[in-house]
């Protein structure tokens, strides 16, 4: 647990700065954009990126996205309180699926979608959530997967 503060000004004849002190839970809803910085994805990638952009922030699904120099991608979506229905489904289509491929030691169980040149995106399911790290255009799938799995055990220890 931490503690926000929360300073509240009242004004009038008499000011008044009063601190309030109410406790969060950290990672009670991650946002996906919390998860990395920059820095750290330059360091896994390789190559200038800039600040992350918020695409989706709703109360299941957050996306957000890091532009790399000269073109290419790393985004991070987390779909947060995933039912065990959709988790059983996704598993179940990612291992009849071709182009996804198991990836061993990462969460409960973790698939590489495989674009080959075009980058890769690794799917980690972990507890109640879904974590994808998707590289683009910044070198072929076998590439981009180390540089994918870092990324994903910085966020998933963050979760």
């Amino acid at each position: 647990m931490t503690w926000t503060k929360v300073a509240v000004a009242v004004t009038g004849p008499i000011a008044l700065l009063l601190v309030i002190c109410t406790p969060t839970h950290a990672g009670s809803r991650p946002a996906a954009c919390s998860l990395l910085s920059a820095a750290e994805v330059v360091h896994a990638v390789g190559v200038p990126v800039g600040p992350a952009r918020t695409r989706v922030n709703s109360e299941r699904v957050t996306s957000c996205v890091f532009a790399a120099d000269g073109g290419g991608t790393v985004s991070v979506l987390l779909r947060r309180n995933a039912s065990a229905d959709w988790r059983a489904e996704q598993r179940r289509r990612m291992t009849s699926a071709g182009s996804f491929r198991p990836v061993s030691g990462m969460g409960d169980s973790a698939f590489l979608l495989d674009n080959r040149e075009q980058g890769a995106a690794l799917c980690v399911f972990s507890g109640e959530y879904y974590l994808q790290i998707s590289v683009f255009r910044l070198g072929g799938a076998d590439t981009v997967l180390p540089p994918a799995e870092e990324l994903a055990r910085r966020a998933l220890s963050r979760l």
